[in-house]
């Protein structure tokens, strides 16, 4: 080695400031000039720290850039959008919510029919803050008995319309669209007037020089930008060209919710109607902000496995993933895989962001606008809503008496509440994620230092719509094993009668089996039975059937009739010896639709000190 090169055993990559610098020191005592030289002395050693911070500096700055160049280890939100560009795929924009409205007027002069123009205006509030919805498209409304009704879907926001006048000449021209609350969904791009496709609902095969469309994509500076075709593939503009920009301005996630409590107002004025009336059908949901860096880097790559097809189940969940936004989870199993099995289906079902389910509106447009277009012949999808098992947590906590005073400041009870809640976001509330019971127990008693132990009971409970005053059947797939004798119902109405279902255990133990009986408690204490045979019970398997019974309504729930029934987990028969069982307080899901998230107002909380009996 000669004298002109440092002689270390410290590694090229090293970027450390305090490595740099003992490297550039062993390089200069290794020189004849600097031998015997006062490396501590403050002069020389001030130009080492200067030499050795700006290598620092230099190599920080350095794996940065490179880091930048890469999907995986990018951060800044421009080079993240720039690598999915390279896999085909454009980051979702903000995504206006939608809200359905039944809208009622009448018209002086008694028309025959009536048009709502586009842009029509409506507001609703949610939180204290008021919301602008517009209806895209104008509506023909007919005269019935002298009324004019019609349902409609309305957008959050405004329409706002942007105009560029090409120049050829300046070769720096963008056409963006300047605002990061502009809902790309909505976009509409005319040039001269003319309006161009978006390149996506273009097939390629029909793309040539005279194709008028346009691309979009996000740029550099966190805006989407409009450009055009070459002349090549797509039309190219023109000196000249008038390009005009419409879009819808929205709030986005803010505004779901919208019209909770049955409130639409009309905030624009439609000529010669009076008497206008307004009904919430479905209020606001749907609404989503910019995607975020962390998603773009997920689903970029899965959206370019699927290459735009859905022939997979991985594709079609690529898919609705990155083109809806108001998406949490999705599942997707082919109708092989149903039960019972329905041939030429696939089956999609989804937890969206806002809502336990999406509106039939949010259904028809993923199935009829995107799946219908992209799945290959002869396989209808079909989107089903999640199968819900709701757990309740009863939980007693026993703390140490010795260090904790539930009178002082110590929020023990909020704190295990916290714990509880973030396991369910993090563990569970997931298509085909179990909730495993000793890592519930793990959660809470980690919660503090101040718990010496915890009991903790769950139970399920899953709820139906009632067809209210027919005999109907009723099936409850629990998909775990149920205690025997643990179920209870909400109130069923029956002739003006509260009644309540229970289950009666048969046959020998352990019990497999049970019939359901309908009850009602008189003023003076005694039972009537209404039946002792109104359906069956499946302890080993969680099966609930409510046979041809006729309910009225719901008295916990009289507006959606909702049935609930709650069941606490059973026995389950042990592999090697039958005879003898074990309480299972795991609770499974059936890998394809069931979720398993916490029953809302379900969690109970006892403080007891230790050594309580």
């Amino acid at each position: 080695m000669t004298d002109n090169m440092p002689t270390t055993n410290l590694p090229v990559s090293s970027a450390d400031f305090t490595d740099i610098k003992e490297n550039l020191t062993k390089y200069l005592q290794n020189q004849t000039i600097f031998q015997d030289y006062n490396f501590e002395g403050s002069a020389i050693n001030i130009l080492l720290d200067i030499l050795a911070y700006n290598t620092h500096y230099n190599a920080s700055h350095a794996n940065m850039v490179f880091a930048e160049t890469f999907l995986d280890s990018a951060q800044l939100r421009g080079s993240v959008v720039s690598r999915a560009k390279e896999l085909g795929y454009t980051p979702r924009s903000i995504s206006a919510s939608s809200a359905v409205i039944t809208i009622s007027f009448t018209v002086a002069g008694n028309p025959s029919q009536y048009t709502i123009p586009k842009n029509t205006t409506f507001t609703a509030g949610v939180s204290g803050s008021a919301y602008n919805f517009v209806l895209d498209h104008e509506v023909l409304v007919l005269n019935v008995n002298n009324t004019f009704t019609t349902t409609i879907k309305v957008l959050q926001g405004l329409f706002t319309t942007f105009t560029y006048v090409t120049d050829l000449t300046n070769a720096s021209q963008r056409f963006s669209i300047p605002s990061t609350n502009a809902d790309t969904k909505s976009l509409t791009v005319t040039v001269d007037d003319v309006q161009w496709q978006y390149s996506k609902d273009v097939e390629l095969s029909q793309m040539d020089s005279s194709t008028e469309m346009f691309f979009l994509k996000e740029a550099f500076d966190g805006f989407f930008e409009v450009y055009f075709g070459d002349g090549v593939i797509g039309k190219a503009l023109t000196q000249g060209n008038v390009v005009k920009l419409t879009y819808l301005l929205t709030s986005g996630a803010s505004a779901n919710q919208a019209g909770s409590k049955g409130v639409f107002t009309l905030s624009s004025s439609l000529s010669s109607t009076s008497n206008v009336s307004i009904v919430t059908v479905s209020t606001a949901q749907g609404g989503a902000d910019q995607e975020s860096i962390e998603s773009i880097k997920y689903l970029a790559p899965f959206y370019y496995s699927s290459q735009g097809r859905a022939v997979t189940e991985p594709d079609y969940k690529s898919l609705i993933k990155t083109t809806y936004a108001n998406v949490e989870d999705v599942t997707v199993w082919g109708g092989q895989k149903n039960d019972p099995p329905y041939y030429g289906r696939v089956f999609i079902a989804i937890v969206p962001q806002t809502e336990t389910t999406l509106s039939p509106t949010e259904k028809l447009a993923i199935q009829d606008d995107l799946l219908t277009k992209l799945n290959i012949v002869g396989i209808t999808p079909v989107i089903v809503d999640p199968d819900y098992i709701k757990v309740g947590v009863d939980v007693v906590i026993l703390y140490n008496s010795t260090l904790f005073n539930p009178r002082g400041n110590i929020n023990l009870s909020g704190a295990v509440s916290t714990s509880i809640t973030n396991f369910f976001d993090s563990q569970v509330n997931k298509f085909g994620q179990d909730l495993l019971y000793s890592q519930l127990v793990d959660a809470i008693d980690n919660t503090s230092d101040l718990i010496a132990g915890s009991i903790v009971n769950l139970t399920m409970t899953k709820t139906t719509p009632v067809f209210a005053g027919v005999a109907a059947t009723y099936t409850f797939n629990f998909n775990n094993a149920i205690y025997p004798g643990s179920l209870a119902s909400s109130t069923l109405v029956i002739d003006s009668q509260n009644y309540h279902i229970l289950d009666v255990p048969t046959g020998p133990l352990p019990y497999q089996a049970g019939t359901l009986s309908i009850f009602k408690t008189n003023t003076d204490g005694t039972t009537t039975f209404l039946s002792v045979a109104a359906g069956t019970v499946d302890y080993v398997n969680g099966t609930i059937t409510l046979k041809n019974i006729r309910i009225d309504t719901i008295l916990e729930d009289p507006i959606f009739k909702n049935l609930s029934i709650t069941v606490s987990p059973g026995p389950v028969a042990q592999p090697q010896d039958p005879t003898k069982v074990y309480v299972d307080q795991n609770v499974y899901t059936n890998k394809q639709s069931q979720v398993v998230t916490m029953l809302p107002n379900g969690l109970t909380i006892t403080l007891l000190p230790n050594g309580t009996k």
